[in-house]
């Protein structure tokens, strides 16, 4: 069996990844213009957001080569679909967003949005489709799975898991909503862009209560990994939590943007963080399978 390729010196990923940064820094601004005459609206901040998430794809997939530490199950989502335990997933982070929103409707800070609720929920149903079916699975792949096992083999499992998690709330800081609104499309409003989402990473006012939400949520997911021995839960968990979101979010308005229940995201206040830890303290007391004890490969 032929000695496996070693990675690339650091030195060269890090080129790798200022180079992509660099791309998108520069080629941003044309792109947006060539787009901008099929797509009128189409903010300069979100152009700059995936061309730059695009060109750090490349340089991961280039430096890293995932597809050949992929466990021969897929974490166990290769073989016989385990739709039981997806459907549960699914169901588990649809009904706690839904007690988390009844607790904001009893507190009087939610009403149904009737006049443009419904008109909303069918323009985003593409989105709400595509978190459900195709980025969920991807993400749980990415930070439950490779990242996690390559996490693991560097530090003990409780590390491993709360690293994950670290790096899964933090990269949310980097929203095309947390960009400056109405940017030139150039070079300096790219630059403004990344100066924004640095400070807004550092904002624990705003940003802080999204990451301890989305800290946990990553929690809630490992440990499911841990107990179920499968991303399957998993999967369904942040799937049905991200796609409902989007649907709460255009059925409903907050009268108020933010307090300490939270915002309209429902993650990011204390009877969110509540409801996690009580979901993480019933997943994590659970015995573990027997393929959270294997070595990462």
């Amino acid at each position: 069996m032929p000695a496996a390729r070693p990675s690339p010196p650091p030195l060269v990923v890090l080129a790798g990844v200022l180079a992509a940064f660099a791309l998108a820094i520069f080629a941003a601004a044309p792109l947006h213009g060539a787009l901008r005459s099929l797509h009128a609206g189409l903010p300069f901040a979100k152009v700059f957001r995936y061309l730059l998430l695009v060109a750090l794809l490349a340089v991961f997939f280039a430096a890293a080569k995932p597809w050949r530490r992929l466990p021969s199950d897929v974490w166990g989502l290769r073989g016989r679909p385990r739709a039981g335990l997806w459907a549960c997933g699914v169901a588990t982070g649809v009904s706690l967003l839904v007690a988390i929103a009844l607790l904001d409707a009893a507190a009087g800070h939610l009403s149904w949005d009737g006049a443009k609720g419904v008109a909303k929920l069918v323009k985003r149903l593409p989105t709400v489709l595509t978190l459900l079916l195709v980025l969920a699975p991807i993400e749980e792949m990415f930070f439950r799975g490779w990242l996690f096992d390559r996490c693991r083999g560097r530090f003990a499992e409780l590390p491993a898991h709360l690293a994950v998690a670290g790096i899964f709330a933090g990269i949310h800081a980097f929203r095309e909503r947390d960009a400056p609104a109405d940017l030139e499309a150039s070079a300096a409003g790219a630059l403004e862009i990344l100066g924004a989402w640095a400070r807004n990473l550092l904002d624990w006012r705003g940003f802080g209560p999204s990451f301890v939400g989305l800290f946990l949520l990553s929690l809630v997911l490992s440990f499911a990994r841990r107990r179920w021995g499968t991303l399957w839960f998993s999967v369904g968990l942040h799937g049905g939590a991200a796609a409902w979101l989007h649907v709460h979010s255009s059925l409903t308005e907050r009268s108020i943007e933010r307090d300490w229940t939270g915002s309209k995201w429902l993650y990011d206040g204390v009877p969110g963080w509540a409801v996690l830890l009580t979901v993480l303290y019933l997943v994590a007391r659970r015995p573990a399978s027997a393929e959270a004890g294997r070595p990462p490969s």
